[in-house]
């Protein structure tokens, strides 16, 4: 897939995420990270969230929110491989 196609399908994506988020009554800010192609945030009422496609990984979008784990999934995420945890978090970095 050629240069031109990749920046062309991530800005179609981030219009599309952008478009969504304003039709669902949030007002979402664009930020800039140079490990990441898409980068926007939404806050209301407390609530945070961030969706994220890193640079080499268009194909993948990251949801990132501020949720609060019960001492029961903390445990049964602590027991896990990290190759099985893997597809709960992500790394841009």
């Amino acid at each position: 897939m050629g240069r031109d196609v990749s920046s062309s399908r991530i800005n179609e994506t981030k219009r599309k995420i952008i478009d969504w988020l304003k039709e669902e009554g949030y007002s979402p800010i664009e930020r800039t990270d140079p490990h990441t192609c898409i980068y926007i945030s939404v806050r209301a009422s407390g609530w945070e969230c961030d969706i994220i496609q890193c640079v080499g990984d268009i194909d993948k979008l990251f949801v990132v929110t501020n949720v609060v784990l019960l001492e029961e999934q903390v445990g049964f995420l602590k027991k896990m491989t990290d190759e099985r945890r893997m597809p709960f978090s992500g790394n841009c970095g």
